[in-house]
């Protein structure tokens, strides 16, 4: 859709078509991915910026959904969480009850690429937010400082391989690996003494929900 926004850092007026809702199978991903989506180059002063816009992915058969909401500085992610439930169950209404999605909700770009990615490669995103938590409780990484995010460009496939990267700069700071057989053992107990829709019960599936309790 065709967006008249201002540029952050000169206020110059801009006409841009912002893109707000992707599909599996959609040439965005790829551009999500290499970071130009949704990306503006100002006329006037040559800056580029991230339109922050809310962007909605749906899987090929629409039973899986993201919201990506971008944070509003003082907003709880609780709130926000609550209005998009709001929102989810009133598509949810509009379906039969075999075609209810299931659904997620992200803050930040980076979180919204990752789960877009787990979920294209079969990773369950609630067990590997939950060796995210154990690797910030065994002091892998610390919270708040540092982020941990799931590297899908790894060419290893014994090992789930996650970038940390400095939260104040944006920038990467080393590679942490945990052995894929470690995710297999949860996907083995799933339900048993490990269940993650208890620990995850609701759209927020990140490991900040863990940390913070």
């Amino acid at each position: 859709m065709e967006n008249h926004i201002s540029c952050p850092n000169c206020d110059a007026p801009i006409e841009y078509e912002v893109i707000d809702s992707i599909h599996e199978q959609s040439s965005a991903i790829q551009e999500l991915f290499e970071g130009t989506l949704n990306r503006v180059n100002c006329h006037a002063c040559a800056i580029e910026f991230h339109v922050q816009t809310p962007i909605t992915f749906r899987s090929e058969d629409g039973q899986y959904i993201i919201f990506f909401k971008p944070h509003v500085e003082g907003e709880d992610w609780r709130e926000t969480e609550k209005q998009m439930q709001i929102v989810l169950d009133e598509m949810a209404s509009e379906l039969p009850p075999e075609l209810d999605p299931e659904a997620r909700l992200v803050l930040d770009r980076n979180q919204f690429i990752e789960k877009i990615a787990t979920y294209i490669n079969n990773i369950d995103d609630r067990i590997m937010e939950y060796i995210k938590f154990v690797m910030y409780r065994n002091g892998d990484a610390v919270w708040p400082l540092q982020d941990l995010y799931y590297d899908f460009n790894t060419k290893e496939t014994d090992h789930l391989e996650f970038t940390m990267m400095n939260r104040k700069s944006g920038k990467a700071e080393q590679t942490l690996s945990v052995p894929m057989n470690v995710y297999q053992q949860f996907i083995d107990d799933e339900h048993d003494e490990f269940d993650p829709d208890a620990i995850f019960p609701s759209l927020y599936v990140q490991v900040e929900s863990l940390l913070e309790k």
